[in-house]
């Protein structure tokens, strides 16, 4: 899924706010994803300005074991918004997992019943504070994954399954990180997510 179209209403964030991200399945504060699903959960950001376009998204966070934790946190995970320089940025929150008890154990491409998943969507955020960590040239959408990329198709429970990484490039080294835990009320910052692409305010 490409992210790159522009909306005519944004979220105003600053750099250290916690945003939080909520996923569910068909209403909220249901059970997210089934416990076989195994696989990380990350969040990339990019400029508005470039469309989504090239090498620009850059990874704020990763978790390797992310689903295991949504499913404990009722769906919850946040970031804290960078120390990047005021402006309209794109946010693409995914979770990547299989439908077996492995990451997969086979190619979407030959088997898309076994072979992993990915679940994202794409809102847009104003920066309002003016910090100075620009962003760097970072990875594409599309292009990011790929049946060769590691991390895409490995088998968690072979004798190599402590060494899972989760696929795509390392976390920016001046993001501000996140974590993935239920905050219950709080003064975050909140984006909903219904599992599949949906993006509901």
């Amino acid at each position: 899924m490409r992210s790159y179209t522009a909306v005519g209403k944004t979220l105003s964030v600053k750099a250290g706010d916690k945003f939080t991200f909520e996923w569910y399945h068909n209403t909220r504060n249901d059970d997210i994803i089934a416990t076989s699903h195994k696989g990380p959960a990350q969040v990339y950001i990019a400029p508005t300005s470039s469309n989504g376009n090239g090498a620009v998204w850059n990874k704020l966070f990763s978790g390797s074991w992310g689903v295991d934790r949504l499913i404990s946190s009722h769906g919850q995970h946040s970031i804290n918004i960078p120390n990047i320089p005021a402006g309209d940025d794109l946010l693409r929150p995914t979770s990547i997992h299989s439908t077996n008890l492995k990451i997969a154990d086979a190619l979407y491409t030959q088997n898309p019943a076994r072979g992993v998943q990915m679940y994202m969507s794409c809102l847009q955020v104003k920066v309002t504070s003016n910090g100075n960590q620009n962003l760097p040239g970072g990875t594409s959408f599309p292009g990011t994954y790929n049946d060769n990329t590691p991390g895409i198709h490995f088998n968690i429970y072979g004798p190599n399954g402590a060494t899972y990484k989760a696929p795509g490039p390392d976390v920016w080294n001046s993001a501000a990180r996140g974590s993935i835990g239920q905050i219950g009320c709080s003064s975050s910052r909140w984006i909903i997510l219904r599992s599949g692409a949906d993006i509901a305010l």
